[in-house]
């Protein structure tokens, strides 16, 4: 008989399919931006003779006590006084760059009126801020007894007195206010009786032979 015919090797399995492609790696997070630069402080204004920079509370105090003339506060600073300001007798200017950018000088620590001026002290303020000034009894930013004030380029707000004068109290001696901002000052109850009004949620003036208001804005001041 004739030989078997040779046999067939079975057909091989197809080849396997290639695996889907791998999704796309997601898309890098951005970059975290650099925290924003502060605003740069205003510049200096250049100093007087004799003119001393100060840029803080110890500061501040210790020029007022060794008696300063002429004190030039840092543009933009804060100075949160730790006690009131007293002139007794002494003349002292303090300025800064003006009512926006100069240096605000809170009195929140301070427990009484920011300045107390007496025995014909002389003070000039300009170009600064005050506030969060609270005096037991009279003027919540100054109190001046028999002395000479003058303000200009001045903002004081948030102020309070006890009695009268909820920003100024003046009683004797000269007034001078030129392009000052008052506002949000208060008074409460005056001397005259438990149920008494406050006198002047601004400014009270008391037998003040001299005084000169020149662009003095009053907003928001009550006496209660």
């Amino acid at each position: 008989s004739p030989p078997p015919p040779p046999s067939t090797p079975p057909p091989s399995p197809p080849p396997p399919s290639p695996p889907p492609p791998s999704p796309p790696p997601p898309p890098a997070p951005p970059p975290v931006p650099y925290p924003p630069k502060p605003p740069p402080l205003p510049p200096l204004l250049p100093l007087s003779p004799g003119e001393v920079f100060v840029s803080g509370n110890a500061a501040l105090q210790l020029a007022v006590r060794e008696n300063t003339t002429d004190i030039y506060l840092q543009p933009g600073a804060n100075v949160r006084l730790s006690q009131s300001l007293v002139l007794d007798g002494v003349d002292v200017t303090i300025r800064s760059s003006g009512s926006i950018t100069g240096a605000t000088i809170d009195g929140t620590d301070a427990l009484d009126s920011l300045f107390i001026m007496k025995n014909k002290a002389t003070l000039s303020l300009e170009g600064l801020v005050l506030a969060n000034c609270r005096a037991e009894a009279d003027g919540g930013a100054v109190r001046m007894d028999d002395s000479d004030a003058s303000l200009r380029d001045v903002r004081i707000q948030d102020c309070y007195a006890g009695n009268s004068g909820g920003a100024i109290y003046a009683a004797r001696g000269s007034l001078r206010l030129e392009s000052v901002e008052i506002t949000r000052c208060s008074t409460e109850t005056g001397i005259e009786g438990e149920n008494a009004q406050g006198l002047g949620g601004a400014i009270r003036i008391v037998k003040v032979p001299q005084v000169e208001l020149s662009e003095v804005n009053i907003t928001g001041c009550s006496a209660v």
